[in-house]
């Protein structure tokens, strides 16, 4: 609200000698008597209506007053920051409703107190300095303090302080940063989780190469050596070994989020019953396992192997957090997830389905907790069995599409819980075929394309040993100049997902423009484009994710052959 103006000795003379006048006319007597009397009671008059009107400005300027000091008290008291009025030495003064909040003590009892008293030892010396060179002069300054725990016993909390005055005193500003600072820390961890996980893709990518090496040559070998020699039995060791050196790159992809899946609707419940009938085995005597499945089918889309991998790892992570006995509980259960809770698990709205994995175990800190997901983390002392572990287990819920939360205390256990969206689709009925090694041969041509020339000779060699003819291409555009210059029919590409130059999608797209329905089957590493679909009919293309078996190989090509080319005949077309 504007202050009125306050008018001047001259204006305020006028008006007073109209306002007498008006009074004059309205019956007012006047004065009579010598003409210096007459004059004197004039000035009177005029005088008196002067200090009338200079009254009703008084209380009209203290009325705006108590109005804006009214305005300031409430900005001070309910202000969302804290505000500080400090001495030299930082003993408290003045302090604001929100200041008291954050030093969790009544407003009374704070003023006389030391602000020094509310913060940690290793900040009282900074803080200290700060005040006096404020006391020097109307410097500014802002520093992070953390506040101690003594009164409060609660986690400290970190405050913003803005110190700034001079003289006898200076006024500080409490900003309360504590969540901004572990936001701050999340997303860093955020950022370097992400940045491993590209790193651990690359990484398997290549790796994943060399061991389709290992595993066909492997292959090879065992065919042609005699099962009764002792050299079978040292290749099939090998051949054992590249495969755990599969399952450990799987779970650098599961890490990187690019682990390949086979997705498909899946009833949560058969994956932990499969799961407990493992733990059976595993738990031992000291530790009672507690299965509670949700009434009915609890349906998600997923990869069954890797959910029950998933499963089977939070489940044994929590075996090991009970060392001395205790009870696993496995459960789930359909939840809808609506306003307020959806958000503060930062989900989108809609039907979910949780599985949850719990112990009674030794539980963990806050700060534990913060790096469970981290590569390599591991509470042992000795870092015994440190491993990708839980790392790999948020990777591959992130690629499901999924959300995995803990909540855990000292002394109280831990619970993981797995938000997956809930399906309404029809569980599939599979029932596998049984095939022999004859029905996985052919005579169909098959063009590879490989940039890696050791995966490319591997994987001919394993489809002329079953009669296929081969064509091969080191790049995509070698391929399609491969395909002009061949005469017969091409049946079956096999191209690697990512090549330089043109990648595989580009090329089947390329190849497809002169020959319409021609099969291409992808396989690569790691599978982060396979949502790319491609030709005329909008079909996703078949997939094959390295490294991959002999009859791995076999069987794919076979089904794909099969699955495009009418029965008992085959394709010509260029």
């Amino acid at each position: 609200m504007k202050k009125p103006p306050t008018p001047s000795t001259p204006s305020l003379r006028q008006a007073a000698e109209e306002r007498l006048a008006e009074r004059t006319r309205e019956g007012t007597e006047g004065a009579s008597g010598p003409e210096h009397i007459t004059n004197l009671l004039h000035e009177l008059q005029v005088h008196q209506i002067e200090l009338e009107m200079q009254n009703q400005e008084l209380v009209s300027a203290r009325g705006l007053l108590e109005t804006a000091l009214t305005r300031y008290a409430d900005l001070y008291d309910f202000a969302p920051v804290g505000y500080f009025s400090l001495d030299p030495l930082g003993v408290i003064g003045e302090v604001n409703l929100a200041g008291a909040r954050l030093l969790g003590v009544e407003r009374a009892s704070l003023r006389g107190r030391r602000f020094a008293e509310f913060v940690v030892n290793a900040d009282a010396s900074t803080l200290e300095c700060l005040l006096a060179d404020a006391a020097l002069g109307t410097s500014k300054a802002t520093v992070e303090l953390t506040l101690s725990d003594d009164e409060r016993n609660a986690t400290p909390r970190t405050l913003e302080l803005t110190i700034s005055g001079g003289g006898e005193g200076c006024r500080a500003v409490a900003i309360d940063v504590t969540d901004r600072k572990r936001s701050e820390v999340l997303l860093r961890s955020s950022q370097k989780m992400e940045a491993i996980g590209r790193l651990a893709g690359g990484i398997a990518h290549e790796f994943n190469n060399l061991l389709h090496v290992i595993l066909g040559r492997a292959d090879f070998a065992l065919s042609d050596v005699d099962p009764t020699s002792p050299l079978h039995h040292e290749i099939a060791e090998i051949r054992t070994a590249a495969r755990s050196a599969a399952i450990l790159t799987g779970q650098l992809l599961a890490f990187g989020r690019k682990r390949t899946l086979r997705m498909q609707v899946l009833d949560l419940n058969q994956v932990v019953r499969r799961v407990a009938a493992m733990l059976t085995r595993l738990l031992g005597e000291s530790i009672a396992l507690c299965v509670d499945l949700a009434p009915d089918v609890v349906a998600i889309d997923g990869d069954a192997d890797h959910l029950d991998e998933l499963v089977l790892c939070l489940a044994v992570n929590a075996r090991d957090a009970m060392p001395h006995g205790g009870k696993l509980t496995l459960a789930t259960a359909p939840v809808e997830l609506r306003g307020q809770r959806a958000e503060q698990l930062g989900l989108p709205e809609g039907p979910y389905v949780v599985v949850s994995v719990s112990d009674t175990g030794v539980g963990m800190t806050e700060e534990v907790v913060s790096q469970l997901f981290e590569p390599f983390f591991t509470t042992k002392k000795d870092g015994h069995d440190a491993s990708l572990g839980l790392s790999a287990v948020h990777g591959l819920v992130k690629q499901l599409g999924g959300e995995i939360f803990v909540r855990s205390e000292p002394g109280r256990g831990t619970i993981f819980q797995t938000f997956f969206r809930h399906v309404t689709s029809a569980l599939p009925v599979l029932v596998p075929a049984a095939r022999g090694d004859a029905t996985l041969a052919g005579t169909e041509t098959i063009l590879i394309v490989e940039d890696e020339d050791a995966v490319a000779r591997v994987t001919t060699l394993i489809l002329e040993r079953v009669g296929y003819r081969v064509l091969t291409a080191a790049s995509g555009e070698a391929a399609l100049e491969v395909a002009r210059e061949h005469d017969g029919p091409i049946h079956l590409v096999i191209t690697d997902l990512r090549m330089p130059g043109m990648s595989g999608v580009a090329l089947a797209n390329a190849l497809r423009e002169k020959r319409p329905k021609l099969p291409v089957l992808l396989m690569s590493g790691y599978n982060d484009e396979l949502v790319e679909r491609v030709g005329s009919a909008h079909e996703a293309m078949p997939f094959l994710g390295k490294p991959f078996t002999s009859l791995t190989l076999r069987t794919k090509v076979r089904a794909v052959l099969d699955a495009l080319t009418p029965q008992g005949t085959t394709s010509d077309e260029k």
